[in-house]
């Protein structure tokens, strides 16, 4: 491919080789996907095997390097999919500015540089094409959550959201609190803070087949568990997290948003449910059989 844009290069008129190659692909791609570290790293690797394979000067790798870098930069700051169209301009004007440079070292006709010109605009507006349309191919199939998955995650009018706040009110209101709490904590500590309020919203969705069972839900209503023996209350509790993580992967949640729900409880004990299993029976009862299943929290 290179090479056909070194050609591309030379019937233009001699431009560089890097005003056509749209090397801003990978880094909106690798930003967005994975680090925005890696992403430089990642583009200055293409853009120096590019430059020997096109046989390409230093104007070419800085076209390559620059168009790649500002690209990534423009995208680690994007909050919503329409803001790559940003990062895309910002890599054309780079281009056009390198550009004007080489015109002026190299006295390229004005025919060239209007041709240059456009090619560099079309870089960075196809490099925003291909990224916007890769993006959600690679979040699907790598189960990835980007921060443009996040914020349609964090949306309350998400089917599973929506269905909490109908059914399970109380613990949806409890998730909305959790989440503003730890999305401010996260933040404080450097942690993906959009990450920790997504989290929060979802981690008790399992809850909803059973809303009336727990605490923050039975307001104006007569305690569920009552006339419950203690191991009873123990399995539909307990339940919640596996339901939750069911209702997740069948909504097609990422694998990080799962592990909230399914570590939240960690290994601990139900001591209020143990404790009456005790009074009431006195033997037999072990804190392994009112023990959450976990795991516990990996990070």
């Amino acid at each position: 491919i290179a090479l056909l844009f070194r050609r591309f290069g030379i019937e233009a008129g001699g431009l560089a080789a890097g005003i056509f190659i749209p090397l801003g692909i990978s880094g909106m791609t690798i930003c967005m996907l994975m680090d925005e570290q890696l992403s430089y790293f990642t583009t200055f690797i293409y853009a120096v095997l590019a430059v020997f394979v096109t046989s390409g000067d230093h104007v070419t790798f800085l076209m390559l390097l620059g168009s790649g870098w500002v690209a990534a930069r423009v995208t680690a700051t994007a909050g919503k999919r329409t803001d790559l169209w940003r990062a895309g301009l910002a890599a054309s004007a780079l281009l056009f500015l390198l550009l004007m440079a080489d015109f002026l070292l190299k006295e390229y006709s004005l025919t060239t540089l209007l041709k240059g010109a456009g090619f560099g605009f079309l870089n960075g507006i196809l490099s925003a094409i291909i990224a916007v349309g890769l993006i959600p191919f690679f979040e699907s199939f790598l189960r990835v959550p980007t921060r443009f998955k996040l914020l349609e995650l964090a949306d309350t009018n998400s089917p599973l959201l929506k269905r909490m706040q109908i059914e399970a009110t109380g613990t949806y209101t409890h998730s909305i609190i959790v989440g503003n709490l730890a999305e401010s904590a996260a933040a404080n500590i450097g942690a993906n803070a959009l990450l920790a309020r997504v989290g929060s919203y979802y981690h008790d969705i399992g809850k909803i087949d059973h809303a009336s069972y727990f605490s923050e839900n039975q307001q104006g209503m007569e305690n569920r568990h009552k006339d419950l023996k203690p191991t009873v209350s123990r399995s539909i509790l307990i339940a919640h997290v596996r339901k939750g993580a069911e209702f997740a992967r069948r909504e097609g949640l990422p694998q990080v948003v799962i592990d909230f729900i399914e570590q939240h409880h960690g290994t601990t004990i139900m001591k209020f449910f143990y404790h009456q299993a005790l009074d009431a029976s006195g033997k037999g009862i072990s804190k392994e059989d009112f023990r959450y299943p976990g795991p516990r929290p990996q990070t």
